[in-house]
């Protein structure tokens, strides 16, 4: 699998707006990430906020993502829903942002809960 290697301290744009991934906070040297079966996922902050940056693995990577964000975000204003805010990166979309920074796409960005747990 290509895959998106942040270190601490770097900045990407996204929905206008900069992103900073954040250190690790056992190793401050990486970039705070976790591997999971399907994917890693990266938290960053933007406007005091915490969100997380999904990196599917190849086998995941599926088109009908885009449409499972959509469907969950028409929840992201419900109480305790927040997590369903999501803006899913593709090679339509994002372009740009795609082939600057990232391998091929899918991939999800959404906002990080505050618990650190993710999918």
């Amino acid at each position: 699998m290509a895959t998106f290697l942040p270190e601490p301290g770097d900045t990407i744009g996204i929905g206008g707006s900069s992103h900073t991934f954040n250190p690790h906070p056992q190793v401050p040297y990486m970039a705070f990430g976790q591997e999971g079966a399907k994917a890693i996922v990266f938290q960053t902050e933007a406007n005091n906020r915490l969100y997380a940056l999904k990196q599917f693995k190849h086998f995941y990577r599926r088109p009908e993502i885009e449409d499972i964000c959509q469907t969950l975000a028409r929840y992201k204003l419900l109480p305790g829903l927040e997590v369903c805010e999501r803006l899913c990166l593709t090679t339509q979309n994002n372009r740009q942002l795609i082939q600057q920074y990232l391998s091929k796409l899918p991939k999800v960005f959404r906002t990080f809960n505050n618990t650190g747990a993710s999918e």
